[in-house]
């Protein structure tokens, strides 16, 4: 069974990418190849799999951001604003929480 086949450019052209990040998902393992020569040879269905795996899913419309910006300046405001980087991590965190849990509603 011969199974069809593209060239960096092509599965580039076809993700609506760069040549460079095909070359750089290949090395990193994101995207299956075989090296032929200099030349690298994409299969097409492992093309397919990416921008299948790569669907977006909708968000709900939960809070707006100017809603989380206030809820961001409440939590730096009651934690006395110290050590910024660690709180607008807790942050992050909670509103992927939040999303995760409104998701599954």
């Amino acid at each position: 069974m011969i199974q069809s086949t593209l060239s960096v450019k092509e599965a580039a052209s076809f993700l609506n990418v760069r040549p460079k990040t095909i070359r750089h998902w290949i090395a990193l393992g994101k995207l299956p190849a075989s090296r032929i020569g200099r030349a690298y040879i994409i299969p097409m269905e492992e093309v397919g799999k990416m921008l299948s795996a790569s669907r977006v899913i909708p968000k709900k419309a939960s809070a707006t951001n100017k809603g989380q910006m206030a809820q961001f300046r409440s939590l730096l405001r009651s934690r006395g604003k110290l050590n910024k980087d660690k709180y607008i991590a807790d942050f992050r965190a909670e509103m992927d929480f939040q999303r995760k849990r409104d998701s599954r509603a």
